[in-house]
């Protein structure tokens, strides 16, 4: 990561300027960790995505991943039907909804593909103090608070 100089003394607007490259950076370098393990594990990002998601919480719709995880419509729509031809989940038509299930070779595909991506994060935080954790919680959860008021002003 470069740093940063200011030719004049730094003001809120500068400073926040640069704070935002700083985090923008390291959001790009948490999402090419994400394609990393998806590429060692050998599924697309979008698959390794959905199924991360569903083992969280089975019966997920297709508009729940959207917004879960940032994926277009096209993307999750692409990954779903391929991972359904290949067994992975299940369509389960409610009204004008579908629902998505895993299917047992899912769920035991994503025991071995997933478990260690999640593994690796929980690593990562345990690494913290309890204390830096919640901070880190905090800061974070302030910060999307804010950027989303912004962006409502928009």
């Amino acid at each position: 990561m470069s740093k940063r100089v200011f030719m004049t003394q730094p003001t809120a607007q500068t400073t926040a300027v640069a704070s935002v490259a700083a985090f923008t950076d390291l959001y790009h370098r948490e999402n090419e960790l994400y394609h990393t393990a998806a590429r060692r594990t050998g599924v697309a990002d979008s698959v390794l995505l959905v199924l991360y998601d569903l083992t969280e919480e089975d019966g997920l719709t297709q508009k729940q991943l959207c917004l879960g995880n940032g994926l277009s419509k096209q993307t999750v729509n692409s990954a779903v039907k391929r991972m359904a031809e290949e067994g992975y989940l299940r369509i389960e038509n409610c009204g004008r909804t579908s629902r998505l299930w895993l299917t047992d070779y899912g769920r035991a595909f994503a025991a071995e593909h997933v478990e260690p991506v999640r593994h690796a994060e929980q690593e990562a935080m345990a690494m913290m103090s309890p204390a830096d954790q919640a901070e880190l919680i905090r800061l974070y959860g302030a910060y999307v608070e804010a950027f989303e008021a912004a962006i409502q002003r928009l």
